[in-house]
């Protein structure tokens, strides 16, 4: 049965640790198989696959495991019955995702059920000690990356989003939100609407980036629903100013892969779908 599935690029944005990340992901690999587990989110992930063949795409696959509960089976002309496991097993949820060293590029399969690009890279840093830090952020399509250039004198911010993820926000170290939390904490408000502006010649000096790296870490979760809205106003030497919608529908490329008896999707399929999106995407995004 064919499945149409969705392939996202990220970038490495954070990394600190004492030897390369693909020695890392060996050494992960290394590990007896109960090992490599580590509980994220409340879930059981592991590094299944990886296959460092071509040390220039460097390929895995992470699962999820739930072993609480999980679906049954069922046919048109059938009941739903009970899927037979042993004691100790369970439902994984799989993401394939291909890392590329020469750019710091990640090409990551969505997998609605699966490991996000956020909950790989807390996985990676959480089993490598003493490697402390590792995040993934999204690569920016082509037409926001050029306007973020050519406007560089940043002016207005508008942003609508959750209160839970605005405390998310403030322990980040943007500063000014605890009456706007403790009101809407109050008010029982399901969202909070802000505009931060400077006054006609000035522009946001660094406090600025904490939005917007708190932003790239935002969509790189499950929790990208949360924000509503996200509206850069900026302007360049010569260029006049203009609103940027940094909400615009991500980089994001289709595969159609055929299903195997087991139902599954292969694993080389997926991988080479990853490879496949990839050709058409390098010449305008393997830059660091």
């Amino acid at each position: 049965m064919p499945h149409d599935s969705k392939i996202h690029l990220f970038t490495t944005a954070y990394s600190n640790g004492p030897i390369p990340l693909i020695e890392r992901l060996k050494r992960i690999y290394a590990l007896d198989i109960e090992k490599r587990a580590r509980l994220i989110e409340g879930r059981h992930f592991r590094l299944d696959d990886l296959n460092v063949e071509n040390p220039d795409f460097i390929k895995m696959n992470i699962i999820k495991l739930r072993l609480d509960e999980g679906p049954g089976k069922a046919s048109l002309k059938k009941h739903v019955s009970g899927i037979g496991l042993e004691k100790d097993e369970g439902f994984a949820e799989e993401t394939a995702a291909i890392y590329i060293p020469s750019s710091e590029r990640w090409l990551v399969q969505y997998n609605h059920h699966g490991p996000r690009a956020s909950a790989i890279a807390e996985y990676i840093a959480d089993l490598e000690q003493p490697f402390s830090a590792f995040e993934l952020a999204p690569v920016w399509r082509t037409d926001v990356m050029t306007e973020l250039r050519r406007r560089d004198i940043r002016t207005k911010l508008q942003v609508k989003i959750s209160p839970s993820s605005l405390k998310q926000l403030a322990e980040d170290g943007a500063t000014g939100l605890s009456d706007a939390l403790k009101m809407a904490n109050k008010t029982g408000a399901d969202t909070i609407d802000i505009t931060i502006s400077v006054s006609r010649g000035k522009a946001f000096g660094g406090a600025i980036d904490t939005w917007l790296s708190w932003f790239s870490r935002i969509r790189a979760s499950t929790q990208v629903e949360a924000v509503e809205k996200f509206v850069l106003t900026a302007k360049g030497d010569g260029v006049r100013s203009k609103d940027i919608d940094l909400l615009a529908p991500r980089l994001e490329g289709t595969v159609t892969l055929q299903a195997g008896p087991d139902r599954r999707l292969p694993l080389e399929l997926r991988w080479g779908a990853l490879e496949s999106v990839w050709n058409g995407w390098k010449s305008s995004y393997s830059q660091k």
